[in-house]
């Protein structure tokens, strides 16, 4: 079962790689007086005080109030002693990545500045989530009983290790099954055969999948879950021309012990109970006295006085 933290942080992910150009920007701003150029469209220029002032106008309250909350949410969790450790926010953090597959989204020149920004954002959702929960007492037997009704979510499906080399033509997919049948190394032959854009690179390699995978065309799957480990299939047609395959490990379905999910399902139980999180929010803020100083919620201000 997907918990709705993930899907909040997963998409305040998103949108920092969507601003990570930004991030790069201010790390070298332009000399004084100097006013770059962003874009240019046809004969148009974009300039950067005309980029920054629109991302402010559109963007500026939302991320001084976010910046406002996570302070409020600090605090009041040192107050209490409430305390997320580097374990639990690297469990989270992988949870997030193996669901979303968001690593994939970063370039290696931004993946440690934007990983860095999504672990904040997550240790301040498992704060106020904490927060949330603090009252909130949930017994053994409840977490039995949940995982007895609700063994579906904790049943890992059966998986195969994929390969895949995709070709323009049959006799060229014949072509690379009688090279490799002759010796010739599946990642070598994906890296010079392959069409695929996304896997032609690593060798070929997409990985474990699923039955139910949706990044993976059907007739792919359907001949992967009944091949032989190692064995190459016959060219399968697929959009971008046909496929040659090979299945390199396989995992059966399972079903994880209790003890292995019983802190997620008691995580998933105290939140059903749990105050609202808005509503945290917001005696948070009465009660420190928050005050913006811009109605814009920035201060444009050279010296940051409003």
């Amino acid at each position: 079962m997907r918990k709705p933290i993930w899907l909040v942080v997963a998409i305040t992910f998103v949108l920092l790689i969507a601003i990570a150009g930004i991030i790069r920007w201010q790390s070298s701003p332009p000399a004084v007086g100097e006013n770059k150029v962003v874009a240019i469209v046809g004969e148009e220029k974009i300039y950067a005080d005309e980029w920054l002032s629109e991302l402010k106008e559109e963007y500026g309250n939302a991320v001084l109030q976010k910046m406002i909350d996570r302070i409020l949410v600090e605090k009041e969790a040192e107050r209490l002693g409430i305390k997320i450790t580097d374990d639990e926010l690297n469990l989270e953090m992988a949870n997030i990545q193996k669901d979303y597959g968001l690593e994939s989204e970063m370039n290696s020149e931004s993946l440690d500045l934007q990983e860095e920004r999504l672990k904040q954002e997550l240790k301040h959702m498992l704060l106020l989530e904490e927060l949330a929960m603090k009252d909130v007492h949930i017994t053994d037997a409840e977490i039995e009983q949940y995982y007895e009704q609700n063994q579906e979510y904790y049943t890992e499906p059966e998986q195969v290790y994929l390969h895949q080399i995709i070709l323009e033509t049959r006799e060229d997919a014949r072509q690379v099954i009688r090279e490799f049948k002759d010796g010739t190394g599946f990642a070598s032959l994906a890296a010079e055969w392959s069409v695929d854009v996304l896997y032609a690179g690593n060798g070929g390699e997409v990985g474990w999948i699923t039955r139910e995978d949706v990044y993976i065309e059907p007739a792919i799957l359907e001949k992967a879950f009944e091949m032989e480990i190692d064995e190459i299939s016959d060219p399968i047609p697929v959009d971008q021309g046909f496929a040659v395959i090979r299945i390199t490990d396989y995992k059966e379905a399972y079903l994880k012990p209790l003890e292995e999910v019983k802190r997620e399902i008691k995580r998933e139980l105290g939140l059903f109970e749990a105050r609202p999180m808005p509503q945290i929010l917001e005696e948070l803020r009465q009660k420190a006295g928050v005050e913006i100083l811009n109605d814009r919620g920035y201060d444009s201000s050279e010296g940051g006085e409003g």
